[in-house]
């Protein structure tokens, strides 16, 4: 698209509708015009039809409203252009559609089908190209922003625009009723709604040089035998119970027909192996992040559970107000959460469980507020950002429910509280099939030194609260 900045000619709007797009999706093309109102009502179609996209495309349907009042021309409503309060709010909603563009090219277009990707942009591009000059008031109506000072003489135009108000602020106005300017809050973002007990920097976390396998654990595995082979060996068996644990994406390889989302987690897996034999130091300044790791956690069925919980937990009843959000975020009071584990048997399929399995530390954070349009003292939805930690390493607890046993041994778990628990159906399935490739891991770890590592997985959220 060309992005002529002085007028709209030569200007080629991107196809309406992406191709392969169903027809109940899709609403007629328009044919491409170069006069201003063509081109700007195929603009307001495509929006509009963004705006009803499925999935939704977060913020496009708020876009389509501020939009709808601030195009010019006949898109206009009726008696705005001409006086200064109708070029007012026409900058106004300039400008709160500019903001709204540019959270959406942050926040949302990840989220957006790669096949609407290029036509969501070049909406935007366009867009924002048609309201830049609308956003100043001088634009619009220079007569009526340039004011005569007292000797006569025309000011330089101001740009200091009176924002809109909302309609629960134009109440207090027209009342005399004093309140603080509409949208204004002394929130900081981001900020720390909830938290897990920090279990980091735990027994997973030890490792030696001098250890060896505990005495019930089997030292053979096939016709290799654990405790004599050599590190590089036993990295490779740690990468084959990584190819096992993922095996989503040995069934379903890149380029298939694979129904599943491609948060393809193996390959990160086979670097966490790399990453863990050269590893030298365990704490926060050797991290180990991937936006692979992020997608398959956020794309979890056991993080969506988690996360309806936490939201009834911290938002419920708290946050649908703005001083109440307000007042959370200066308090600095986290709300008190459980820590989870990926341990459903899907989960040795999708990689979580071989490499995150019970997750050390939950974080919640708030990253930004979406007010009511007619209130903006209410909240509607706020955007989180869920940050988990774990450990890459075992502890005694792991190698008890994983490890492979010598024959005649049996070993029965520690529950946290010190008491003896059975081994579960999956837990026993995993154990004496791969057991002892979590027994080379042991070694790795307490025999050759191989330093454990924190992971650490980021996703956004946005819930709505009205």
């Amino acid at each position: 698209m060309s992005r002529n900045q002085g007028n709209t000619k030569g200007v080629a709007f991107a196809p309406l509708i992406p191709q392969g797009a169903s027809a109940e999706e899709a609403s007629p093309p328009v044919s491409p015009h170069n006069s201003e109102e063509a081109l700007l009502s195929q603009a307001l179609e495509s929006l509009h039809t963004l705006a009803q996209h499925k999935p939704k495309i977060a913020g496009m349907s708020q876009l389509l409203e501020y939009i709808q009042g601030s195009a010019p021309s006949s898109a206009l409503p009726k008696g705005l252009p001409g006086d200064i309060h109708g070029s007012n709010v026409i900058a106004t909603r300039s400008q709160q559609a500019l903001r709204l563009i540019a959270d959406i090219r942050q926040r949302s277009l990840i989220y957006v089908p790669s096949s609407w990707r290029l036509t969501t942009t070049h909406v935007l591009d366009f867009l924002q190209l048609r309201l830049t000059p609308m956003a100043r008031l001088e634009n619009l109506n220079p007569q009526a922003a340039v004011k005569p000072s007292a000797n006569g003489a025309r000011s330089a135009p101001s740009t200091d625009i009176a924002p809109l108000e909302c309609k629960a602020c134009q109440k207090l106005t027209q009342q005399g009723i004093p309140h603080r300017r509409c949208g204004e809050h002394g929130i900081k973002l981001p900020f720390l709604i909830a938290q897990s007990e920090l279990k980091l920097f735990g027994n997973d976390s030890a490792y030696s040089t001098e250890g060896k396998l505990p005495e019930w654990l089997a030292t053979q595995y096939g016709p290799i035998d654990l405790e004599s082979a050599s590190k590089g060996m036993l990295l490779n068996l740690l990468k084959c119970l990584m190819l096992i644990g993922n095996g989503k994406d040995i069934l379903h390889p890149p380029g298939g027909l694979s129904p599943l989302p491609p948060a393809r987690m193996l390959p990160v897996a086979m670097a966490m192996v790399d990453y863990f034999a050269a590893n030298k130091v365990y704490g926060y300044q050797t991290v180990f992040t991937s936006p692979a790791l992020d997608a398959a956690v956020g794309l979890s069925w056991v993080l969506k559970e988690k996360a309806e919980k936490w939201k009834e937990i911290t938002s419920s009843k708290k946050f649908k107000e703005i001083d109440e959000l307000e007042k959370f975020s200066i308090q600095s009071k986290p709300e008190a959460i459980k820590r989870f584990s990926f341990n459903q048997a899907w989960n040795f399929l999708d990689g979580l469980l071989i490499t995150v399995d019970t997750v050390s530390y939950v974080q919640i954070y708030v990253d930004g507020i979406i007010f009511d349009v007619g209130d903006c003292r209410k909240v509607k939805s706020i955007d989180v950002r869920y940050v988990l930690y774990d450990t890459y390493g075992l502890d005694l607890p792991d190698i008890e429910k994983y490890g492979a046993v010598k024959e005649g041994h049996v070993v029965e778990k520690t529950s946290k509280e010190g008491h003896v628990v059975e081994k579960t159906s999956k837990e026993s399935l995993i154990s004496n099939v791969f057991g002892g490739l979590f027994n080379a891991w042991w070694l790795l770890q307490y025999k050759h030194g191989c330093v454990p590592f924190i992971v650490k997985a980021q996703v956004r959220d946005r819930w709505v609260l009205q």
